[in-house]
């Protein structure tokens, strides 16, 4: 039978949980046999506690006990009465049996350890630090941000209530922790959320650490002693302060360099110089702790305050102080006030890391054998010892100046990985997404790496910071660029293997994305038409032995552009398909040799301008063929010279027009043949010089018609005609200056009236007959000589006259 506890008993050390019988009461279940605890700035503690479940509690099974929140109440004898520790318990054993009471070990550490349990891969863009690190907390859906809280003091309590989880920010140079700037692309890599977060506190040189009160575990983030917790009340420790009992203190110092220099380097503007110091003004022969990159993106402001409080790290590390007591109110960031040890120990002081070993007497069954616990040798049933950070010195007080080591280390990426080239949220269906940071827009892209799970995060913004593109050549204004499209496959490298900074080194090809082409002796540069695809432009080469080829296909413009020669040399033939225009410019001089023969066919138009001379050479026969008309229009002078015959066919009409003077030389005979009617049309005067004899020759009748006046003029003309000759006018004159002679057989003069004027008008015949109407001879004197001379009148025959002589 199991016997009630007893209700009076108050054991300076008790432990609860949320699992104890509520019959036997929760901080008398198990009963405290011993304790070892570690606790430090910046780390979680650990209180390694061993337990006995005496008759009649019930025993307990381990596995009941893990991730169970439970406290340790340690009795202070002084104000507070208690000191808690709050945690959730993360290993628990059996170690055996004693006088029939289970002996059990438990490891209480804080809440925060879940976070050690929570190991992933995920990006923060375009957050600050503050924000980064409270997702990550709050990702724990016990712990709640509040940033006014406090851990009041508590007493002793037979009930328990495991207590709220909080956690609060108190810190002073917020410069860098709100600024997006400072950490626009931060990656969670393979770390825990622990890991990550105190990562990122230690390079921001804010520690943290636990304050434990009534129902609260608080977990502080501080950058200044103002953010932590001071003894309360403030009353000195000492070696015989009950209750605060320190027996010894000593001072240590260690080497450590006294500047800090940090470098590194802005891609966006690579001439700017991004070291900085600390101190500001070091000592040139001072010991300098160096290094790149320091982690810091865009210019010197973000990397100041990483510098300083890595140097005030080292300082803690170089002066430090080292006590021990059995002070029950001691943890990790608190700070308290030391008098009556040695005069240069006195002052205030932050502990930075204790180790506590305790033992309750009496919690054994009688008989049982205490030598087998740790703290068997324990000559106290509490001992502290602990290491501080001085507050001042000689009586002054100052900051600590504290900063968390830098252990965490970040993890780096081995080697090369691929992922995939992504759009922006809001460009969802876009086949290139390129840009960069604003001012660097230099073909940047955004990628999604395989371990990136954050599908939710994926729809509201980018899945990564614009990552450079490493191409085939790249200069100043020159190089290459080929944009990576997205869905392609890339191969990203880190620089200095870290996850925040990642280049693209370069692409592959994968079971979806295939190569173009087939053949292994093909090689291909081809991008597709975006966007839409269903063309591309393509530059291939075929190096199979025998049928080597070079392939340039565009579905729309090829532009070509050399500022000084050009030279291509074709061993065989060359072929050249234009589809519609082709037009071509040539600045100074253009030569063309054929050294065989040259054809050009010309479906329609062909216009040729010649700003000055242009000569043509044919080493022989020239046959041009033109199927309608052909039009020549010379602007000035037009000289055509032909050494051999010259023949013309002209199978319908020919017109020749002549605006000014048109002189034909032929040195040899002139032969034109006019096959159907031939017209000169003159609209000035028109002259005909032969050297030697003119013949016109027609088979049917020439006609000579004059609108003013016809004139001919020889030595000697002679008109024949094999039949009949006409001369009809209005009026005809014939002058001759010696004399003008009619031999005809017959000569017939027609006319209304006719006359004959002349100084002597002879008229000789076998026979003259003058006949038909009216005949009238008027002149100064007529003769009329005949033998005979016949005249008949007929019935009448008048002759008048003054004066009539008839012989």
């Amino acid at each position: 039978m199991r016997g009630a506890l007893d209700p009076l008993r108050v054991d300076d050390f008790a432990f609860a949980w949320e699992g104890a019988s509520e019959e036997i009461g929760p901080w008398d279940h198990l009963r405290v046999v011993e304790i070892r605890g570690t606790e430090a700035l910046s780390r979680l503690y650990r209180y390694e506690i061993v337990l006995v479940a005496r008759d009649p509690a019930p025993e307990v099974d381990p596995e009941e006990l893990i991730q169970a929140r439970a406290t340790l109440r340690i009795v202070t004898h002084d104000t507070p009465s208690v000191r808690l520790v709050h945690g959730i318990i993360v290993e628990a054993e059996e170690l055996g049996w004693v006088h029939g009471a289970a002996v059990y070990r438990v490891a209480l550490v804080p809440p925060l350890a879940r976070a050690l349990y929570r190991t992933r891969c995920r990006i923060f863009l375009q957050k600050t630090t503050r924000q980064i690190i409270d997702a990550v907390l709050q990702g724990d859906p016990e712990l709640r941000r509040q940033d006014d809280a406090t851990a009041p003091a508590a007493d002793v309590d037979p009930l328990f209530t495991p207590a709220r989880e909080l956690f609060a920010w108190r810190v002073a140079d917020t410069s860098r922790i709100d600024q997006v700037a400072a950490r626009p692309y931060c990656v969670q890599y393979n770390e825990s959320d622990l890991a990550f977060i105190a990562r990122l506190l230690e390079e921001e040189g804010i520690a943290y650490h636990f304050e434990h009160g009534d129902g609260v575990c608080l977990l502080v983030l501080a950058d200044t002693d103002q953010g932590r917790a001071p003894l309360e009340p403030a009353t000195p420790l000492g070696p015989n302060v009950l209750g605060r009992a320190v027996t010894g203190m000593k001072l240590g110092a260690r080497l450590r360099p006294r500047k800090v220099s940090l470098v590194d380097y802005n891609w966006k503007n690579p001439g700017l110089d991004l070291s900085v110091v600390a101190p500001a003004r070091p000592s040139p022969a001072e010991l300098v702790d160096h290094e790149y990159p320091g982690r810091y993106p865009d210019k010197p402001d973000q990397g100041q305050p990483l510098a300083t409080a890595r140097l005030d790290r080292l300082g803690v590390e170089a002066s430090y102080a080292v006590g021990e007591g059995s002070c029950r109110l001691l943890s990790a960031g608190c700070i308290f006030a030391l008098e009556n040890l040695r005069p240069r120990h006195d002052g205030e002081y932050l502990v930075t890391q204790l180790d506590v070993r305790a033992r309750q007497d009496g919690a054994l069954p009688p008989g049982a054998l205490a030598a087998t616990l740790t703290t068997a040798a324990l000559d106290r049933p509490y001992a502290v010892t602990f290491e501080c950070a001085r507050r001042g010195k000689e009586g002054a007080v100052a900051d600590s100046r504290f900063r968390p080591a830098r252990v965490t280390p970040k993890p780096r990426v081995q080697g090369t990985q691929t992922a995939f080239v992504t759009a922006d949220p809001g460009a969802q269906g876009a086949e290139i997404n390129v840009g960069g940071p604003p001012g660097a827009e230099i073909g940047c892209v955004r990628v999604k790496f395989h371990w990136d799970k954050e599908t939710e995060r994926h729809a509201k913004e980018p899945t990564s910071c614009w990552v450079r593109v490493s191409q085939v050549s790249a200069g100043v204004g020159e190089g290459g660029v080929w944009h990576p499209r997205v869905g392609v496959e890339v191969i990203v490298d880190f620089e200095e293997g870290d996850p925040d900074r990642p280049i693209i080194v370069g692409r592959v090809y994968n079971g979806k994305n295939r190569p173009p082409g087939g053949a292994p002796t093909v090689s291909t540069l081809k991008s597709m038409t975006s966007p839409g695809g269903g063309s591309h432009n393509e530059l291939r080469f075929d190096d199979t032995a025998g049928a080597q080829q070079i392939l340039l296909h565009t579905p729309h413009d090829w532009n070509s552009e050399v500022g000084n020669d050009r030279s291509e040399q074709v061993s065989v033939n060359s072929s050249s398909t234009v589809g519609s225009n082709r037009n071509e410019s040539t600045g100074a001089d253009r030569g063309t040799m054929v050294g065989g023969n040259n054809s050009e066919m010309i479906g329609g138009n062909e216009s040729v301008i010649v700003g000055a001379n242009q000569n043509v050479f044919i080493g022989a026969s020239q046959t041009a063929s033109i199927a309608t008309n052909q039009t020549l229009i010379v602007g000035a002078d037009q000289s055509e010279c032909v050494t051999g015959n010259r023949k013309i066919t002209i199978i319908s009409n020919d017109e020749e027009s002549v605006t000014g003077t048109q002189t034909l030389t032929v040195t040899g005979a002139q032969k034109t043949t006019y096959l159907a009617t031939h017209d000169v049309n003159v609209t000035g005067n028109e002259k005909i010089h032969a050297g030697g004899t003119q013949t016109f020759e027609t088979t049917g009748a020439q006609v000579l018609t004059s609108t003013v006046s016809q004139k001919m003029e020889a030595p000697e003309q002679e008109i024949k005609a094999g039949g009949t000759q006409a001369l009809k006018s209005t009026r005809l004159s014939v002058d001759a200056s010696s004399a003008a002679a009619i031999d005809t057989p017959t000569f017939e003069v027609n006319g209304s009236r006719i006359e004959l004027k002349g100084g002597q008008i002879l008229i000789k015949g076998g026979q003259v007959t003058i006949e038909d109407g009216a005949i009238n001879i008027r002149g100064g004197k007529v003769t009329v000589n005949g033998s005979p001379i016949e005249m008949d009148g007929g019935a009448n025959v008048s002759v008048t006259a003054g004066l009539i002589k008839l012989n």
